[in-house]
């Protein structure tokens, strides 16, 4: 999981170098180059790594639907990703944290079907959720009446009006980044359980690879229908080799790496720990992208990554996962 983290880390920094700030390539390309080179990387190893071509369990039928779910899950994930980090004037690090709502989503999800986390998975709730609001109300002072505001992330300041273009731009882009992220982690709760869900049921090369295949497709429509005039594509990857090359080996190594993982240990402790990637993002973002802010992001950062932690060691989660299966199971 730490080697999937260090990818994962690395992927986000690749994706937002080349369509935050620079626009190097369109939100859409990235997805497509990473996509397909993933689905190569994968149906070249699958007849030679024995853990990816064997059945974790017995039931085909489950496998495919963890397939569609992965599939309809991440075409929205990614989306909103992209829309996310494509933002020039909001942080990666600044958006990113806002994932580690995906395993709390997850663990409220588990509660609602009776399965009550212990002590620790509390602990790691209440955490999550206090760096989460520490994080989101960043420069904002603790005294005043907003800060304590429920959902004030997504309010504009009451004196918008006055402020100047550029101020309200930047305003706009900030809530806009929230909204995408938000999006993600919520609909990251469901692909999570279907991730899980694939794994272990199935080839992991061979699900991920049709992933890669439909998704790639769908965003190589997209990215097609853009009518911004830039250099031809091939000429621009030519030209910044070095970060797509990061781009495309991180986003392999990640999924390779993790869901070996998912197979190695129970679902929710894995699933969980994937956000160990939040605090080497933060390095990245300082060492690579030359984010200023992110140094003052530490504390909360770390808030959620120990809670995500306590999460990682509670039982809801794989619970939660079993009855998802048991379900599928009654049905068929």
């Amino acid at each position: 999981m730490l080697c999937g983290a260090v990818a994962q880390a690395g992927h986000v920094s690749a994706q937002r170098y080349l369509i935050g700030g620079k626009k190097i390539l369109s939100k859409y390309e990235p997805l497509v180059i990473q996509y397909a080179f993933r689905t190569v990387a994968l149906l070249a190893i699958m007849p030679f790594w024995s853990d990816f071509g064997t059945m974790a369990l017995s039931s085909n039928r489950i496998f495919w639907i963890g397939v569609a779910g992965v599939i309809g899950a991440n075409l929205w994930i990614q989306y909103a990703n992209v829309h996310a980090r494509s933002k020039p004037t909001v942080d990666v690090s600044f958006t990113e944290p806002i994932q580690s709502l995906t395993p709390f989503l997850v663990t409220l999800a588990a509660i609602s079907f009776g399965e009550h986390p212990s002590i620790q998975g509390w602990a790691g709730i209440a955490l999550i959720s206090f760096g989460n609001l520490l994080h989101l109300r960043e420069g904002m002072s603790p005294l005043s009446r907003e800060y304590w505001q429920p959902f004030v992330q997504f309010m504009l300041p009451r004196n918008f009006e006055f402020l100047g273009k550029d101020q309200q731009e930047e305003l706009l882009e900030r809530r806009s980044a929230i909204l995408w992220s938000y999006g993600s982690a919520c609909v990251g709760a469901v692909g999570l359980i279907f991730d899980a869900t694939l794994v272990r049921h199935g080839s992991v090369a061979l699900g991920f690879a049709l992933q890669g295949v439909f998704l790639g497709g769908w965003f190589f429509f997209l990215s097609r229908r853009s009518n911004e005039k830039r250099a031809s594509l091939a000429d621009r990857v030519r030209a910044h080799i070095v970060p797509v090359l990061i781009l495309c080996i991180a986003w392999t190594l990640m999924v390779l790496f993790t869901n070996t993982a998912f197979r190695l240990a129970p679902v929710g402790y894995i699933g969980t720990l994937k956000r160990l990637y939040l605090p080497i993002l933060l390095i990245f973002s300082v060492l690579f992208l030359g984010e200023k802010k992110a140094k003052l992001r530490i504390m909360p950062n770390s808030l959620i990554t120990v809670g995500a932690v306590f999460l990682a060691f509670d039982g809801s989660f794989a619970k939660l996962v079993d009855r998802f299966e048991d379900f599928l199971d009654f049905l068929m």
